[in-house]
């Protein structure tokens, strides 16, 4: 079972395949991203280009229930951001996948909201399960070779590697 990297190597997928060749030759210009936000206690309506939307609390939690608690958004992301990769890279493989459906738990330490001490554990995600099920008539190594790009790629997921969280895919073939 080759990598995609030993793929590439070996002439077995074409590089121009994985990345353009502008893509190899010309700097890539950082990307920036805007988002506005206006609050009114636990109520958060941010602005994104065009599009607003709405993260709260629960009211358990002294919040208004208007939205999803930004660790829910946060979540949402990551699921949004899985599915527009897996889309992007699939396409630049050849590889065809579809119907993604997503399954998202994370795990966190609430009490270092409470303690508010300089010693409280962190207050993010320290665990996130993701479970994907998927349709395609691929092989299980363009597949796998698939789920290792857009894990890579991910830049949400990135972030949460980068804060040593344990995600933990689970990608499952539907039918």
């Amino acid at each position: 079972m080759l990598t995609i990297l030993q793929r590439i190597a070996s002439r077995t997928i074409p590089l121009r395949q994985v990345c353009p060749i502008r893509c190899l030759t010309q700097a890539q210009p950082k990307a920036i991203v805007k988002v506005s936000a206006k609050s009114e206690h636990t109520t958060t309506t941010a602005t994104a280009r065009d599009h607003s939307f709405i993260f709260d609390e629960p009211k358990s939690l002294g919040g208004a229930d208007k939205g999803p608690s930004p660790l829910e958004g946060l979540l949402a992301a990551l699921a949004g951001c899985e599915a527009a990769t897996t889309h992007m890279v699939a396409k630049r493989l050849g590889v065809k996948i579809d119907n993604l459906e997503f399954n998202i738990v994370g795990e966190y330490n609430p009490s270092a909201f409470r303690k508010m001490e300089k010693d409280a554990p962190s207050t993010h995600f320290h665990k996130v399960e993701v479970e994907v099920h998927y349709s395609s008539s691929e092989s299980d190594e363009r597949i796998k070779d698939l789920i290792h790009e857009v894990e890579r790629l991910c830049p949400v997921s990135a972030l949460l590697h980068a804060a040593k969280t344990e995600v933990i895919s689970n990608w499952i073939r539907k039918g």
